[in-house]
């Protein structure tokens, strides 16, 4: 049974859309994107962490190191249109936040 999030009714047009998982493969597959996308969430958390510590100490933070930043955030940009093309994202974003 789909999650009651993931059923859309289009009072205009009386269509139903079902933007959640169908089937266990699908559900699987959501549940890996979120694990990593948690995962990258958090290591770009603690570069930035980083980056403004080394600004607090009159560090310059390294070139690689803003690298590593760049890369972690594309990735994460990678899970989200994945979710952003299922219909998943709007759900799932509030988790950013906490």
């Amino acid at each position: 049974m789909p999650h009651p999030d993931d059923l859309h009714f289009d009072y205009n047009t009386f269509k139903l859309q079902l933007t959640g998982p169908i089937n266990h493969e699908e559900l699987h597959r959501l549940e890996k994107i979120l694990e990593a996308r948690e995962l990258f969430l958090k290591m770009i958390e603690e570069q930035r962490a980083d980056a403004e510590e080394c600004a607090r100490e009159g560090y310059p933070y390294s070139p690689k190191d803003l690298e590593v930043l760049s890369r972690l955030e594309s990735y994460l940009k990678i899970f989200d249109n994945e979710l952003e093309k299922r219909g998943w994202l709007p759900r799932v974003a509030g988790r950013k936040e906490t």
